[in-house]
């Protein structure tokens, strides 16, 4: 008897293929300001070319084994979680800024990762906006190479 598919992870896999499709999309053809050399959409779009064809070998994945579908699938998942928590900065950076968008981001992801997230919160907090700080820095003074919004207004 054929092993039964899984549909939350089915479902999953489907929902990232459709997001894969719309975020390119969307960069392409979307209100994204053009930039030198690749521009803001070079990086997302890059994203967006990882994040569809991971999604469909989860979908073709689901479809051939449905019995491995929780453990043989492991590395695919964490290069899609990379891969979408990047696009949700790259978002996050072109309708908040870049110093907003790094810290909260770097605040989630230390908080996130941190045994006790409420606790580390007096030192995620300031780390983060000296990170974000750094990375305004770095490359929007020395390496010009961001044309974004860098603060939240």
């Amino acid at each position: 008897m054929p092993a039964k598919l899984d549909m939350k992870y089915l479902t999953g896999a489907v929902a990232l293929v459709v997001l894969g499709v719309w975020g390119f999309w969307h960069t392409e053809y979307g209100q994204w300001r053009p930039g030198p050399g690749g521009g803001p959409t070079a990086v997302p779009r890059l994203m967006f070319l990882v994040l569809t064809p991971c999604a469909l070998l989860m979908v073709w994945h689901a479809f051939r084994h449905p019995e491995n579908c929780k453990t043989e699938t492991v590395p695919m998942r964490m290069i899609l979680a990379v891969v979408v928590w990047s696009l949700a900065y790259f978002w996050l950076v072109r309708e908040l800024g870049l110093v907003s968008s790094t810290t909260l981001m770097l605040v989630l992801a230390m908080a996130t990762l941190s045994p006790k997230p409420l606790e580390s919160l007096k030192l995620v907090v300031p780390v983060a906006v000296i990170s974000a700080g750094a990375f305004w820095i770095m490359f929007s003074q020395i390496a010009p190479v961001l044309q974004i919004q860098v603060w939240l207004f």
